[in-house]
């Protein structure tokens, strides 16, 4: 599998360099690591290219300022690699990162997109895990198309590796969207790929480091209410423009979708349950059919939670 690193910056001149020396750090080495400036104001570029200088394996993209997400257009675009990790110019990979995504893809063939436990370091030092394991957490597009925003599977951007089947779907975003993803584009990533059926999977091992610091566009602020207002009607955008291929589906198709991704969880979760009997409570099924398929959702739940239960941890 040939692999691509994408790394986005604008105005992190004090960061940029140690991110592309962990890239270039891998035990595993990319085949490709594209650097992309959006129009950086600082000495960002001007450090890129001294450092960078003429290394066979990495690209630098020097275009105007248009935001994250038009960088992830731009990389994609220039990128060879069937897997796409992302970076950005202020976090870090640790050496096996790519050594250890590679072979959880090469364990997990039906893996489409793959996010890392990460460790925050700067202004705080704390590991950051969705799950306490191993996790494969099956496909999702019914439950996104429903829940749509209050359910985000992924991590920040550089955790996140997806196959290029999955992005040659998303990426390039249409330009009228990148003035809305200038920042946090990485939602995008998430919520769009699994809009698209990806089949997403969850490695416990912290191999990425999430730097905190001042100036974090997200992670630790808060938003005067107008500003959480726009945030709506942005993501509302994205989600009308990814579900408007889905319009011709019938509601017996939504049915056997919903019921097919519950079936692939590994360990369903009360969560798990809950969201999918939402989703099928919402769809014009008769009373029967609906109380039928709630009730396979919670037998399967419990069943794996006793499960679990009764099984002893290794020490």
């Amino acid at each position: 599998m040939r692999t691509s690193c994408i790394i986005n910056n604008y105005n992190y001149n004090s960061y940029i360099i140690d991110a592309i020396k962990s890239a270039l750090a891998q035990s595993v080495p990319f085949d490709e690591i594209i650097v992309v400036d959006d129009g950086s104001t600082d000495e960002s570029l001007h450090s890129i290219r001294q450092y960078v200088g003429n290394h066979e394996r990495v690209k630098i993209i020097a275009k105007q300022n248009q935001g994250q997400l038009s960088c992830f257009n731009e990389g994609f675009s220039s990128s060879i690699g069937d897997i796409i990790f992302f970076l950005d110019a202020d976090d870090l990979y640790e050496p096996d990162y790519l050594k250890e995504a590679l072979a959880y893809y090469e364990n997990h063939p039906q893996c489409d997109f793959l996010f890392f436990a990460m460790q925050t370091f700067g202004t705080e030092s704390r590991c950051l895990r969705p799950y306490d394991e191993d996790k494969d957490l099956g496909t999702a597009l019914m439950r996104t198309l429903h829940l749509g925003s209050k359910r985000w599977v992924g991590s920040p951007t550089s955790a996140n590796s997806i196959r290029r089947s999955i992005l040659e779907e998303l990426l390039p975003m249409p330009e009228e969207f990148l003035k809305d993803w200038k920042t946090r584009a990485d939602d995008c990533l998430v919520w769009g790929a699994a809009m698209l059926g990806a089949r997403k999977c969850y490695c416990d091992k912290p191999l990425v480091r999430y730097r905190l610091h001042q100036n974090n566009n997200f992670y630790g602020r808060k938003f005067p209410f107008h500003a959480e207002v726009q945030r709506l009607l942005v993501v509302n955008r994205f989600f009308s423009h990814m579900g408007s291929r889905y319009a011709a589906l019938t509601p017996y198709d939504m049915y056997r979708i919903t019921k097919r991704e519950f079936k692939e969880i590994n360990k369903p979760s009360i969560q798990d349950m809950r969201d999918y009997s939402s989703t099928i409570i919402s769809l014009p099924l008769s009373i029967g059919r609906k109380i039928e398929t709630i009730a396979f959702f919670t037998r399967k739940t419990l069943q794996e939670i006793i499960k679990t239960q009764l099984t002893p941890h290794p020490r």
